[in-house]
């Protein structure tokens, strides 16, 4: 019996990089980005904390357009 469709990729590559990037600027530019990111480095290593922080980005900028609202760095900093 077959389930799913294994090994097929998801979501945009574009939209993956454009977020990458802007994770690799809001680090240099914020240090409790940086200190988050370090966290995250401890618990699952560099590249997935990469990925997962861009992919947080992602979210929260979703919310920002979808819901108005602005931005708040103690929510996003929150687990």
């Amino acid at each position: 019996k077959r389930l799913g469709s294994g090994g097929s990729k998801i979501g945009n590559a574009h939209l993956k990089w454009a977020f990458s990037e802007m994770a690799v600027t809001v680090m240099s530019h914020n240090p409790e980005v940086h200190a988050y990111f370090e966290k995250l480095v401890r618990k699952h290593g560099k590249p997935k904390a990469m990925t997962l922080l861009a992919a947080k980005l992602g979210r929260t900028i979703y919310i920002m357009l979808t819901k108005k609202r602005s931005f708040d760095m103690s929510k996003f900093l929150q687990h």
